[in-house]
């Protein structure tokens, strides 16, 4: 009798987890229906700035391997960056071999920039 009874304490225990389980997943959607949280993407790692002159980029070759990969580039004001960023301009990442880093190529008043197209 002890063992039907555990038995079915067990059985109703896992219906209640599972109706429980099911009901917080319904608050779950319904809550997130009427407040959606806002996408945010959270770039975790920072990219120094490296300054350069304006004649780095064909220096080192780079202006010319983008341009060969399909990108427009340009040098940008920094009051701009976030204005072409919403135009589809992107900051330039240059990976120096020698510092094995990511750097973001300014002038301090400019930065480089690449949009496809």
């Amino acid at each position: 009798m002890t063992m039907v009874l555990a038995v079915g304490k067990w059985l109703l225990n896992s219906i209640l987890g599972e109706l429980f389980s099911k009901f917080l997943h319904f608050l779950k959607l319904r809550w997130q229906r009427f407040f959606p949280y806002p996408v945010v993407k959270i770039n975790s790692k920072k990219i120094s700035e490296k300054l350069v002159s304006l004649d780095f980029v064909e220096k080192s070759g780079l202006t010319k391997d983008l341009q060969n990969n399909g990108y427009k580039v340009c040098w940008s004001s920094l009051a701009k960056v976030a204005t072409r960023e919403l135009d589809g301009w992107e900051v330039v990442v240059y990976f120096d071999k020698k510092l094995g880093e990511e750097f973001k190529l300014t002038t301090g008043d400019l930065v480089f920039m690449k949009k496809k197209g």
